[in-house]
């Protein structure tokens, strides 16, 4: 496979502004749960549906990955041994000082810290998703991260799996699709496979409910992240066809519109959240910021305003506070900023506008201290332990 991509071409800082306003989803739909009635239905929609959020994060998520690692893997300058230490080093730090220190050590909330060394092991292995009786324990936007995890573990694989050598641009673009459609249908086939197995091992994936499968498992939202990927592998092998980046302006406007479109129907449709219909929904809305994304990489002279936006320097140093800020949200040190010293604060919108200030304060403690010197010796210290090998 051709790939003529420079190191730059990997860092593209409308990315990471993206990561900040999926984070800033998942935040205000916890906190801003009194939506006002007189509100038009577009923002309406948004905050009720700001769990989608996640699903933003999973296509954006394969495709960095994508880009991010491909040909290091391809040309092994990079061991995979080397670039889970990496993956470690990006998400586990924080983690592990979040949990300990905001829900362990407090005790609180209620229902969240390890009870008994079972479920301290499955906390401080991010494998709540699972067991679904222990999915929101801990940390409680955490069992993305088990997803997260086990995309991981696959990424390499599933790209070399992905992306053989092919000449002819149909032959590339349908092979991809083709591929994807084929992991999706197995993906959905062992959903309901493992919903309709007997309940043998208690509290794990057998037996568990289809709804749970389809939203909290890595089975549900593996298509989510395979569709980043895919637009990952097409934007590294974009040479094949060199008047790609004119299209650059459309890509991002369809998705952006296909995206809202997608936020609105969820709203409109309503029903129960994993159900069939809601996750074709959730899945669209991954296509489209997929192809967002896509569109926003292409745009290298950053003629797109939503680009321009995205890559200022406050969107992308929010985009890199967006891990701490969605651990932290539900943790009790901003329970106490929101019911006690903003308690008096009555009108709700205000209050969580308020909070998310606070919070992002928070947040660059947490980023300044802990996430980025932690991230920096980590993978320096994986450098120094794989040069001897």
């Amino acid at each position: 496979m051709r790939v003529e991509t420079s190191p730059k071409s990997t860092h593209i800082p409308a990315l990471t502004g993206m990561r900040a306003i999926a984070a800033a989803m998942v935040f205000f739909y916890h906190w801003l749960f009194n939506i006002p009635d007189q509100w038009a239905i577009i923002p309406r929609a948004i905050v009720r549906e700001g769990y989608l959020g996640v699903t933003i994060f999973f296509a954006l998520s394969g495709f960095l990955i994508t880009v991010r690692y491909y040909d290091d893997l391809r040309e092994r300058s990079i061991s995979y041994g080397m670039y889970l230490f990496k993956r470690f080093a990006r998400i586990y730090p924080l983690y592990f000082v979040v949990l300990t220190f905001m829900v362990v050590a407090l005790g609180r909330p209620n229902g969240r810290p390890p009870v008994d060394t079972w479920s301290a092991m499955v906390q401080y292995t991010l494998t709540q998703a699972l067991f679904p009786s222990m999915l929101l324990t801990g940390t409680a936007t955490a069992w993305t991260l088990t997803i997260e995890e086990m995309f991981y573990l696959l990424a390499p694989l599933l790209m070399k799996w992905f992306s053989p050598d092919l000449p002819r641009q149909r032959s590339f673009v349908a092979h991809l699709l083709a591929r994807f459609a084929l992991i999706s249908i197995i993906t959905i086939g062992l959903t309901i496979a493992l919903s309709n197995l007997p309940q043998f091992l208690p509290n794990t994936l057998f037996g568990a409910q289809e709804t749970y499968l389809l939203q909290y498992s890595p089975f549900g939202r593996l298509p989510d992240l395979l569709i980043g990927m895919v637009f990952g592998l097409v934007y590294l092998n974009r040479d094949r066809w060199p008047r790609l980046l004119r299209y650059s302006m459309p890509f991002i406007w369809v998705g952006l519109v296909g995206m809202g479109l997608g936020i609105l129907l969820c709203y409109v449709a309503g029903g129960e959240i994993g159900s069939y219909p809601q996750r074709a929904l959730s899945f669209t809305v991954a296509a489209f910021c997929g192809l967002t994304v896509f569109g926003m990489a292409l745009d290298a002279p950053i003629r797109n305003p939503i680009t321009r936006l995205l890559g200022t320097r406050l969107m992308t140093y929010l985009g890199k506070l967006s891990y701490s800020l969605y651990l932290i949200q539900l943790t009790e040190p901003c329970q106490w900023a929101y019911w006690i010293l903003l308690g008096k604060v009555e009108e709700r919108t205000v209050r969580a506008l308020l909070l998310y200030g606070v919070t992002t304060v928070m947040c660059i403690v947490l980023y300044e201290l802990v996430e980025s010197p932690a991230q920096r010796r980590i993978t320096r210290f994986g450098r120094l332990l794989y040069s001897f090998r």
